[in-house]
């Protein structure tokens, strides 16, 4: 029982309140904090839910503002990891024919996984630097991180 409950039974055994006023200030404060408690849950399922990012950055010049800036969801790259190993699988002997005649090859099932189970690695263990490289001769910078 926390001290705000105490303090309401405090009030009625000293008269200062009756019954039902004790009631009214009891289902209140309980469902005041039941409703915290349901905020507090909510923030942090969006927390743990927020999406991750793969960013490439690439400044040049010394310039504070990257020359090129890329956000890639990395629900995307787990996304497209999955279905190209299911299209591997799943394509028939005469389209992978056609495929390969244009110079295409999707016979990298196993691979395709390794990636998806990277992605929930690195989403994981988000946020970081994966590269940071630094030319102070060319005055060029590439950085990639995931957040």
């Amino acid at each position: 029982m926390g001290e705000e409950h105490k303090k309401i039974l405090n009030l009625l055994a000293e008269g200062k309140i009756n019954a039902d006023e004790a009631e009214r200030l009891l289902r209140a404060l309980d469902s005041s904090e039941e409703q915290f408690e349901r905020e507090e849950t909510l923030v942090i399922a969006k927390e743990k839910s927020k999406g991750k990012w793969l960013k490439i950055k690439v400044y040049e010049n010394d310039l504070e503002r990257p020359k090129v800036n890329i956000r890639i969801p990395l629900n995307l790259v787990k996304i497209a990891a999955k279905v190209g190993a299911k299209l591997n699988v799943t394509l028939p002997d005469k389209a992978h024919e056609v495929l390969a005649e244009k110079g295409i090859t999707i016979e990298h099932g196993e691979e395709l996984k390794a990636l998806s189970d990277l992605v929930d690695a690195l989403s994981e263990e988000a946020p970081f630097e994966l590269v940071n490289v630094d030319d102070p001769v060319d005055r060029e910078k590439v950085l990639i991180t995931v957040e």
